[in-house]
């Protein structure tokens, strides 16, 4: 038995579904630009009642949507902390130490790479404050 020729228009619908996934796959084309690049046959070789969009769509899988980075990964201004193997808000957070405390740490593990002598002297007004609420507190 001799194998059955395609139809005109199943080449057609080949030829442009090959030709749409091509374009798309190499991110070239919008779906707008898709469509106004089209010929009348590739246009004809989308079925009845499929938008161009639906058709477009079927041709390459969903991308995988991107994990949001970590809060530790981002740092507003500067590195002064993501270049540290442990940075201090992880290490006061794990070991559930009060504010005056985390200052205290988050001053001494950055005062060289940000401010200097100024962030010691904060760290010193942070252990000087702890020092007067616990004397208060009639903490020796």
């Amino acid at each position: 038995m001799e194998p059955r020729k395609a139809t005109d228009n199943e080449v057609a619908q080949h030829t442009a579904y090959r030709g749409l996934e091509d374009a798309y796959d190499t991110n070239s084309l919008s779906i707008p630009e898709l469509a106004e690049r089209m010929t009348f046959k590739a246009v004809s070789a989308i079925p009845n009642g499929v938008s161009l969009e639906e058709y477009v769509s079927k041709l390459t899988p969903e991308p995988t949507p991107k994990a949001a980075p970590s809060a530790l990964d981002v740092q507003v201004s500067g590195t002064h902390y993501k270049n540290l193997k442990i940075q201090p808000v992880e290490y006061i957070h794990a070991n559930n130490i009060p504010f005056a405390e985390g200052s205290v740490i988050k001053y001494v593990s950055r005062w060289r790479n940000k401010n200097g002598i100024k962030d010691l002297e904060k760290a010193k007004h942070f252990l000087e404050l702890l020092i007067e609420l616990e004397r208060q507190n009639g903490t020796e």
